[in-house]
């Protein structure tokens, strides 16, 4: 889950940071948070905006938001990602003078950063003490990492033209990527939780994201997908009706009955019956 602060006006919890092993994949990737890479074994190279940099373990790596980038890595590699949202602190603090180095880490991100060297090691042990708890030390760990980083100059840039996504884009090519993910999966038992995490979203972040930009909420906006598909499949296929719901991710009969007959008026029996009149 990560580390969870309450926000008490909105009576919401969010995400601070979380913390997980990544598999690396030849596409593009962006995120709308910052990322912090620890090679933990292996290595392999990393390309921001066709510029690509080789790694290898106890290396370090920090990505600013929305910078596509890809991660190629050997098959025995291990990399932890620690992503987090220092936004959610709030301008009065991330503006305060004792934050001012790792403010400028921070911006500096947007480069693309690879730290080496042995003060790494230190960084790993408080990472390895880092945990997706709701303990606070969880917080002061996270800001000790991110304080060694901003007073080290053992660095490299790995880019010297980020080419983030402009704002205005941002949110469309995210929804496209979550709609195609949702359209591709849609056999399959689809989660909150587990698309968050994917696109490296804070649960309740993930929420608003979705339903500002789709228009409807994650669950609606699923039932919706499905339904539309299952129409589809009554009149083009001669498929039974309980294979259909299976096919569009129902496991539950029941379920599939009543979110048809919501959406569309009448039942999926009747629905198709009314093809044929």
């Amino acid at each position: 889950m990560g580390v969870r602060l309450i926000n008490r006006s909105e009576k919401e919890a969010y995400t601070l940071f979380n913390k997980r092993i990544i598999h690396p994949e030849s596409e593009v990737s962006c995120r709308s948070d910052f990322m912090i890479l620890l090679v933990e074994k292996g290595d392999g190279e990393i390309q921001i905006n066709g510029q690509k940099s080789p790694f290898s373990a106890k290396d370090i790596i920090v990505i600013g938001p929305y910078i596509p980038h890809s991660i190629h890595a050997s098959a025995d590699s291990l990399i932890t990602a620690i992503v987090f949202r220092i936004q959610a602190m709030g301008e009065t603090f991330t503006n305060s003078r004792q934050f001012t180095y790792i403010r400028s880490l921070l911006e500096r991100s947007r480069y693309g950063l690879k730290y080496s060297g042995s003060f790494c090691e230190t960084i790993f042990r408080i990472a390895d003490q880092l945990e997706n708890t709701f303990g606070f030390r969880n917080v002061i760990n996270l800001f000790e990492i991110l304080d060694i980083l901003s007073l080290s100059g053992n660095h490299r840039v790995l880019t010297d033209n980020p080419a983030s996504i402009q704002p205005a884009g941002r949110r469309e090519q995210q929804i496209d990527r979550i709609k195609l993910y949702i359209e591709q999966h849609l056999q399959d038992e689809i989660y909150i939780e587990q698309l968050a995490q994917r696109f490296c979203m804070a649960e309740s972040t993930f929420i608003r994201f979705f339903k500002s930009n789709a228009g409807l909420s994650f669950t609606k906006y699923l039932n919706k997908v499905r339904i539309d598909k299952a129409c589809h499949l009554l009149a083009t296929s001669n498929d039974t009706i309980t294979s259909i719901s299976a096919t569009v991710g129902y496991s539950s009969l029941s379920n599939f009955y009543r979110q048809f007959r919501d959406i569309i008026g009448v039942t999926p029996r009747k629905y198709r019956a009314s093809l044929c009149a």
